[in-house]
C-alpha cells in the first residue's frame, strides 16, 4: 500500500503520475529539462523519460509504503 498526499510536487520528489490518461507510474520528478516533465525511474537500468506537460498528471506526493505479510 503507497501512501500519498496531494501537496504540489517539487523537483526530485516521487510522485504518481498519470501519463496519457493512461497509465499511472511511481516515478522521481525532475523539471529540468525546458518545457518538459521528467519522470525519473528508481532502476539504474532503466532510462529517465521526458514528456510534454500536457501528457502527465500529478496525481500526488510519495508519503510512505506500508507491506503486509501475508
Amino acid at each position: 500500500m503507497v501512501f500519498i498526499s496531494t501537496q504540489r510536487a517539487a523537483e526530485n520528489e516521487i510522485v504518481v503520475a498519470l501519463i496519457d490518461q493512461q497509465e499511472a507510474t511511481l516515478k522521481r520528478l525532475s523539471y529540468k529539462i525546458k518545457d518538459h516533465i521528467t519522470l525519473v525511474p528508481a532502476n539504474p537500468n532503466l532510462k529517465p523519460k521526458a514528456y510534454l506537460p500536457q501528457r502527465v498528471q500529478i496525481q500526488g506526493v510519495f508519503m510512505g509504503l506500508l507491506r503486509l505479510k501475508k
